[in-house]
């Protein structure tokens, strides 16, 4: 190949800003899912919040941000965004699992439990 693919994705996000390219939400979104992929978390963070500063209720976008907090291990940064798509998807079984794992991994077994219980019941109805 003609170009280090250890260097390529720190320069992915940042430099179509600068040249005027305009992306879209979905673009960042994928940009972040393969910082993600490579575990570049702080180039994931970046692309996820980029793609909430066009589209704050992009649903995926804070899944995918939320999970990257989460894999960090900032879980205050990561419980507000998985209570955010609780509330934006009341119904999802899986959007309740994600609130749940966070809730456990504080330690918060009481609402881990019920969030669980919620998704479980969601699930077997759909």
């Amino acid at each position: 190949m003609f170009f280090n693919q250890n260097i390529f994705p720190t320069f992915f996000v940042s430099p179509l800003r600068i040249v005027g390219i305009c992306m879209t939400k979905n673009d960042y979104l994928k940009a972040g899912l393969g910082h993600f992929s490579t575990r570049n978390y702080a180039l994931a963070i970046t692309a996820f919040k980029s793609a909430l500063e066009i589209d704050p209720d992009f649903d995926l976008a804070i899944n995918a941000l939320a999970e990257v907090y989460s894999k960090s291990g900032l879980l205050d940064n990561a419980l507000p965004l998985a209570r955010k798509l609780v509330e934006l998807n009341p119904e999802d079984p899986l959007a309740h699992a994600a609130l749940s794992r966070i809730y456990m991994q504080m330690g918060m077994i009481p609402e881990a439990e019920k969030e669980l219980a919620i998704s479980n019941r969601l699930a077997q109805n759909s």
